[in-house]
C-alpha cells in the first residue's frame, strides 16, 4: 500500500543563508562582544538573565512579562548613563589637559561606546532573526523610538567630545560648544562651511557621515516597525470585486 506524503511528514528545514548574511551575521555577532553590554553579561548574566543578548534568550525568557519588564529598566538606566557620561566627556576633554594614556583610553572608550550604538539596534533589528530570536517583540514601541532617539544624541555627542579633544584641528572652533555645532552638522550632512576639520579630524569627519547615515537608517526601520499595519478602506473591495 503506498504510503501518503503529507506536510507534516515532510522534513522541515530553514533555507541556508546566503554568504553576505551569514558574513555579516557572524561579524555583528562578534561586534557584540565589542560592547560594555558584554561585560555586564560576562559578569552578571549567569544569575540574573535579564543581561543576557536579546539572541540568547529561550523562548519561555522570550513570553516572560516580568523578565521583560526588569530588563528594559535596566537597559533604560544604561542607556541614560552613557548619554549623559558623553554629555559630560564633551565638557570634559575640553577644559582638562589629558596626558598621553588618558587620551588613549578616552579614544579607546569612545570607539566601543560608538561601535555598540551601531551594532546594537542593528543586532536587535536584523540578525537577531537568524540566530533564533524570531519574533518582533519590544517592552514599548514609544519607549523604543525615544531609546533610538537617545542613541542618536550620543552619537553625536562621542563625535563632538573626540573633536573637542583635538580643538586645534578644528579650524574656527573655540570651545566644546563649537565642537558640538560640527557634530550635529556633520552628522546630519548640513555643514555650513564656517568650521572645518583639518588633519585627522577630516578622517574622523568621514566615519562620523558614514556611521550616521547606517543610524538614521535604522532609526527609519525601527520607527516603521513600530506602525500599526495600515489597509486601505478600498482593499476589501477590490479583493472582492476581482473574486
Amino acid at each position: 500500500m503506498p504510503t501518503t506524503v503529507t506536510e507534516s511528514t515532510i522534513p522541515q528545514t530553514e533555507p541556508p543563508l546566503s554568504p553576505a548574511t551569514w558574513i555579516t551575521t557572524k561579524v555583528l555577532g562578534a561586534l557584540r562582544y565589542i560592547s560594555f553590554w558584554a561585560i555586564l553579561r560576562g559578569l552578571f548574566a549567569g544569575r540574573n538573565p535579564i543581561f543576557k543578548f536579546r539572541g540568547d534568550f529561550t523562548p519561555t525568557e522570550v513570553v516572560d512579562v516580568g523578565l521583560s519588564i526588569r530588563r528594559s529598566r535596566a537597559i533604560d538606566i544604561y542607556v541614560m548613563f552613557w548619554t549623559l557620561g558623553s554629555a559630560l566627556a564633551v565638557g570634559l576633554v575640553t577644559g582638562v589637559t589629558l596626558s598621553y594614556g588618558w587620551r588613549l583610553a578616552f579614544y579607546i572608550l569612545a570607539a566601543v561606546r560608538l561601535v555598540e550604538l551601531i551594532q546594537s539596534p542593528l543586532n536587535t533589528l536584523v540578525f537577531d532573526f537568524h540566530r533564533g530570536r524570531t519574533d518582533a517583540n519590544t517592552a514599548s514601541s514609544s519607549r523604543l523610538l525615544v531609546l533610538t532617539l537617545l542613541n542618536t544624541i550620543e552619537f553625536a555627542m562621542w563625535f563632538a567630545a573626540l573633536y573637542a579633544l583635538n580643538l586645534p584641528l578644528l579650524t574656527d572652533a573655540n570651545g566644546a560648544l563649537d565642537a558640538l555645532y560640527f557634530s550635529v552638522m556633520t552628522q546630519f550632512t548640513v555643514g555650513y562651511g564656517d568650521i572645518h576639520p583639518t588633519g585627522a579630524l577630516r578622517q574622523l569627519a568621514i566615519l562620523q557621515v558614514g556611521g550616521g547615515f547606517l543610524l538614521a537608517v535604522i532609526v527609519l526601520a525601527r520607527a516603521v516597525t513600530t506602525l500599526p499595519a495600515m489597509r486601505g478602506l478600498l482593499d476589501a473591495k477590490d479583493r472582492k470585486s476581482r473574486e
